[in-house]
């Protein structure tokens, strides 16, 4: 019902005369249709020794077209966003692979196990006019939608205790605005690429009789944040627990310390 105006009662508003007031619930759009998936899937599947090994191999490629999501609208409409067609191809592909074999076989005991992994990349292939649209200053055609342009850390300064990023500009200021085109205008070229390089798992199987016992790991290899970001000293207002040690020796004391963490303020 995404095309059709709700109006509704919220609550801890006023009447008026009398009157309890009914305020619009959605954006209503009345021109969004189907999105448009094109995939392609190709797979190998090979078995050896009595299904004893076993290995799969697949290839995906995935490419929506018109996809359905939220578009951002200007608040004065009263709403962040709609619901529509994002006039964006974004395209998916990755391959998966696993690999199982049983070591150990015998009347009361067997042993299996399997490894499995799997690489995706997505990009964004195209954009109607991407020069105006509400997109155009935080993603790049050609690039993958979950990129983000940051300020290039490059350490704690010696001599202020305060972290450090790259002037890329030269212009003295270290400026990372949201709302220039990243990478261009303002400091902001460190390109960090939020979607695991490679995600997958293992598993053994041990069976014994009429006993059995699962063991089940997940792995995933990714860029992360630093553990301690957005960590709040000690002793403020609402804050739990005590500094990691890591934190509070290796943080910056006096001027010529090489310190890993800025200075406490």
């Amino acid at each position: 019902y995404q095309y059709l105006s709700r109006w509704g009662q919220s609550f801890g508003m006023l009447t008026y005369d009398d009157i309890d007031p009914m305020i619009a619930l959605q954006p209503f759009n009345q021109d969004y249709h189907w999105q448009l998936t094109r995939e392609l899937n190709l797979g190998m599947d090979l078995r050896f020794f009595r299904n004893n090994l076993s290995l799969a191999v697949n290839y995906y490629r995935k490419r929506v077209g018109n996809q359905l999501t939220q578009n951002p609208t200007p608040f004065i409409t009263g709403f962040p966003t709609v619901f529509g067609n994002w006039n964006a191809t974004v395209q998916n592909e990755g391959w998966e692979a696993m690999f199982s074999a049983t070591p150990v076989r015998t009347k009361n005991f067997s042993w299996t196990l399997s490894v499995n992994a799997a690489i995706n990349r997505n990009k964004l292939l195209e954009y109607p006019d991407f020069e105006n649209s509400p997109f155009a200053r935080t993603l790049t055609v050609g690039k993958s939608t979950t990129e983000k342009y940051l300020l290039h850390y490059v350490g704690v300064d010696p001599m202020t205790g305060w972290y450090q990023f790259e002037d890329y500009n030269k212009d003295g200021w270290i400026k990372n605005n949201p709302n220039v085109i990243p990478g261009i205008a303002d400091d902001n070229r460190y390109v960090f690429e939020q979607m695991p390089r490679v995600t997958g798992g293992m598993s053994h199987s041990f069976n014994y009789k009429s006993f059995s016992l699962n063991l089940s790991f997940d792995y995933r290899i990714q860029d992360g944040r630093n553990a301690f970001a957005g960590m709040l000293p000690s002793g403020l207002p609402g804050t739990l627990g005590n500094i990691p040690v890591e934190l509070f020796n290796h943080r910056w004391k006096q001027p010529g310390d090489n310190a890993l963490y800025a200075k406490f303020s």
